[in-house]
């Protein structure tokens, strides 16, 4: 089962599974495309976002590897 973007680009279940983090492929007004995540928006607190997050990017096909590797990120310990 594959989850749509709000673009409705799909992401693999399983790539999202394993690091709980949903990341969105979203179209920006000016056509260029943008990977969201709401997790890490959320749990941001001072720090920057990872590489690639908000980053607008003209080539679909590099945005959606943004968000497919992203997805599969996992946790790192403390």
């Amino acid at each position: 089962m594959a989850h749509m973007s709000s673009s409705g680009v799909g992401l693999r279940s399983a790539a999202m599974s394993r690091s709980g983090h949903q990341p969105r492929l979203v179209v920006r007004p000016d056509g260029r495309f943008e990977v969201q995540c709401p997790e890490c928006v959320a749990g941001q607190r001072g720090g920057g976002l990872p590489i690639g997050i908000g980053l607008p990017v003209t080539n679909r096909a590099e945005a959606e590897g943004i968000a497919r590797n992203h997805a599969g990120l996992r946790r790192r310990r403390p």
